[in-house]
């Protein structure tokens, strides 16, 4: 009992934080040039390439090349938190009531995977290219990261798109026929409300025709209105950044607290020693 009594602290904090929260917009304003948080943010992008090149020393396969695809370009590190953490607050509005399904299509080495898995798990990759598949599997396999699944695929005949609840595709094709093919499949198999995160322009310019709707940045909902998508970015700007992935041992006496703190992205692990028995 001392225990739990002596976390009430840190809990309270995140009450009260959750009770007097304003809306924050999903994507803020990026720092600004010279500014210690732009060169701390540059910093650690420089980092991450530098890791995706000792992750990945495969060359492009010929016939990847030859189906259209491009060669694994991955997403600068700070780009693709923003629309990874946009998501996360997102799918916590939806109220889901289980764990968000991620999918990352044309995955490479899978580094963008070990962000993902950070918010939603389980979290998939696929690629069409045998030696980045293997690149992503020793990754995975060397940090242990539970809830991964890479596999070889190529991304025009998948038929198993509908299984997943964020989908994210970073212009996978260099081949514009096939990239708007690609496009089509994916939103036609998405079930209503799918999470779709496609940071490029050209899908910017086509995702009204494809029966999208923007809910913030590049984060679209597949077969929704604009006026659902903007209650859900409503909502979702009401919802906290904390992840609720980090696994933590359970005190009892908190749980109540902890679970809605948990489905409103309020609850920090850091700031607590345990996870309540179930979340929503």
């Amino acid at each position: 009992m001392r225990h739990a009594f002596a976390q009430w602290p840190g809990l309270r904090a995140a009450i009260w934080q959750q009770l007097s929260a304003r809306r924050q917009k999903l994507y803020p304003s990026l720092p600004k040039d010279r500014d210690v948080a732009a060169a701390q943010q540059l910093a650690s992008d420089q980092a991450f390439r530098h890791l995706h090149r000792f992750v990945n020393q495969e060359t492009q396969h010929g016939d990847a090349d030859a189906a259209g695809a491009y060669p694994d370009i991955a997403l600068p590190h700070s780009v693709f938190l923003r629309h990874l953490l946009a998501a996360h607050r997102i799918m916590l509005a939806r109220r889901l009531g289980r764990p968000a399904r991620f999918l990352d299509v044309g995955c490479g080495a899978g580094m963008q995977l070990l962000i993902a898995a950070q918010f939603f798990r389980p979290s998939d990759g696929f690629d069409f290219d045998p030696g980045y598949v293997a690149a992503a599997e020793k990754l995975v396999a060397t940090v242990d990261l539970a809830e991964v699944e890479i596999f070889e695929q190529d991304a025009l005949t998948f038929d198993g798109y509908a299984a997943y609840d964020v989908i994210y595709f970073y212009q996978p094709m260099h081949d514009e026929v096939k990239l708007h093919q690609l496009e089509e499949r994916i939103v036609s198999q998405a079930p209503p409300g799918t999470l779709l995160i496609a940071p490029y322009v050209s899908f910017e310019h086509r995702y009204d025709a494809l029966g999208c709707s923007r809910v913030a940045g590049r984060c679209y909902l597949a077969h929704t209105k604009a006026r659902a998508a903007a209650r859900v970015r409503r909502r979702a700007e009401l919802m906290g950044p904390n992840t609720t992935l980090s696994p933590r041992r359970t005190v009892e006496i908190w749980d109540p607290v902890v679970i809605r703190l948990r489905a409103n992205g309020y609850f920090s692990g850091d700031a607590f020693s345990y996870q309540p028995r179930s979340v929503i």
